[in-house]
């Protein structure tokens, strides 16, 4: 029996990745809240939109599919474990539903549990009490993964990563990065409407939220729980299980190349830790090879870095009046923010906008900032500003200026700063019936694991989009590139001396 389906005022979500889900009341509640329901007008994949016309999924989906996938893998993990549920564990095995709606059952359910194990009134107050210990866990975190984004901005991470820093907020500020704005919004929202947390429970959901051990979670007794939907050691979480089948799904059908459902199924907790079968190494590399190519064929598309850096400039044009980075320490504030900003830019009459609204109408007419050019570069190659390439443009043509220029530094990895295996930080099992784990390193799982885990790139964009500029800008580029030994366009090698071509020379548009 499915008790949660049966239980009242919860609602039944029809989610295009996992099918029909049950969120319990507790999360409902979440949902319809204005902190919530903004959440619609976020783009899951923010100005991916305006060049994949299948990336219109929102952060609010997003949200619901990862509190379903927090809750099922705390199902999964708390019905294998001997200390929490002994009368569940399954040691000789991994669960084993043979239909997907399985896992959304609640296995402790504690009517079953009273009726079956418990002979003594004992026993039944013992594991009634265990019971509401379970239930809290499950509540906290799959209020974790509900909230988890409510603090994403306008073009979710542009605002963080372009409009912030190009406005000066330092990265030691509060309310820099989105998941200290979900905590912020988290607090708000307690505030101003009955959610079924207390002071001590809402402490818990910021630490699973920020993925971090603070002073009230250390008393947590199952600590694993921080690391169910931020897994600030690995990176292996629902949040990534979720977006990364989402995005895939709605831009490059083909390329979710792993199996998030392996994961919930093939896992259990070992001390404090979530560990993984020693057969999930290889699913564990595939996700975070799809993240790479989701980041090097869609997040970082040229043409999607062509309108992000539009819209960042048009962002950055109206920020001193709409107040767009003073809001990520007011809530009030940051609520009123989302996608929408750019209409808000569009249609209004101050003149003080005038230079954002012609951003927004040449973005509308597709008339993109041209793209000059892209170089993979060492690792260890120091920074490259726009002035730095303006002074190796050739005499008699065009002066360039730093102003008319954007060098973007694009780094790529496997999640892990620095390209650091990410899956070296797992640790994994090898028999159910012992606690023993081991690590795992790529050349015992496959010889065709690559053997680095980042690049970086350099790309050039013009915001000038007069052909004289874009060549003068093109050949400074490849100027340097000349002169610097080991960088060269992509898929290619620059031999000494070489002349090398112009890049992507016939091309009139990016779109």
């Amino acid at each position: 029996m499915n008790v949660e389906y049966g239980k009242p005022n919860g609602k039944v979500f029809n989610d295009s990745i996992h099918g029909h889900i049950y969120m319990p009341d507790y999360c409902v509640r979440v949902i319809d809240t204005p902190h919530y329901q903004r959440l619609r007008d976020l783009k899951q994949l923010g100005v991916v939109y305006w060049t994949f016309p299948g990336a219109s999924h929102n952060r609010f989906e997003h949200g619901i599919g990862t509190a379903y996938l927090a809750g099922s893998m705390v199902t999964n993990l708390l019905s294998r474990s001997d200390s929490i549920a002994p009368q569940l564990a399954t040691r000789s095995g991994p669960a084993q539903p043979s239909e997907r709606a399985a896992t959304r059952a609640h296995p402790l359910d504690p009517v079953a549990l009273t009726s079956s194990t418990a002979t003594d009134s004992g026993a039944r107050q013992g594991l009634q009490s265990n019971w509401r210990d379970l239930e809290r866990d499950l509540r906290l975190v799959r209020l974790a993964g509900l909230c988890h984004d409510l603090g994403h901005g306008p073009f979710s991470h542009v605002f963080d990563h372009q409009l912030l820093p190009r406005r000066g907020i330092q990265s030691d500020v509060y309310g820099r990065f989105h998941e200290q704005r979900s905590a912020m919004l988290l607090a708000h929202m307690c505030q101003q409407f009955e959610v079924a947390l207390d002071a001590m429970e809402e402490a818990l959901v910021t630490d699973m939220i920020l993925g971090r051990l603070s002073p009230q979670s250390a008393r947590l007794t199952n600590r694993f729980l921080l690391a169910v939907v931020n897994n600030q050691r690995s990176g292996v979480d629902v949040d990534k299980f979720d977006y990364l089948t989402r995005d895939a799904r709605y831009t490059l059908p083909r390329s979710a190349g792993f199996d998030y459902e392996r994961f919930l199924r093939f896992s259990r907790v070992i001390g404090d830790e979530i560990c993984y079968h020693i057969k999930e190494a290889n699913n564990l590399y595939d996700m975070f090879s799809t993240r790479m190519r989701m980041h090097k064929m869609v997040y970082n598309h040229r043409a999607v870095k062509a309108c992000e850096f539009m819209i960042t400039d048009a962002m950055v044009l109206a920020d001193e009046f709409l107040g767009l980075s003073r809001s990520i320490q007011d809530p009030e504030a940051f609520l009123q923010l989302s996608d929408w900003i750019l209409k808000r830019i569009e249609f209004s009459t101050e003149a003080s906008l005038g230079a954002a609204k012609s951003l927004i109408q040449q973005l509308q007419r597709r008339e993109l900032y041209r793209f000059v050019g892209a170089a993979l570069v060492p690792v260890s190659c120091a920074s490259v500003s726009a002035g730095d390439l303006t002074a190796w443009q050739s005499d008699g043509f065009v002066q360039l200026r730093p102003e008319d220029l954007i060098v973007h530094h694009q780094v790529i990895n496997y999640g892990k700063e620095g390209g650091a295996d990410p899956v070296e930080q797992v640790r994994f099992f090898v028999d159910w019936s012992t606690d023993e784990t081991v690590g795992v390193r790529r050349e015992q799982v496959s010889s065709l694991i690559p053997s680095h885990f980042e690049e970086r790139m350099l790309m050039v964009y013009s915001r000038r989009r007069d052909p004289r500029y874009v060549q003068a800008a093109r050949q400074a580029f490849e100027r340097m590139l000349q002169r610097q030994g080991g960088w060269s366009p992509p898929h290619r090698q620059v031999g000494a001396g070489e002349q090398l071509p112009q890049l992507f020379p016939d091309r009139k548009t990016i779109a």
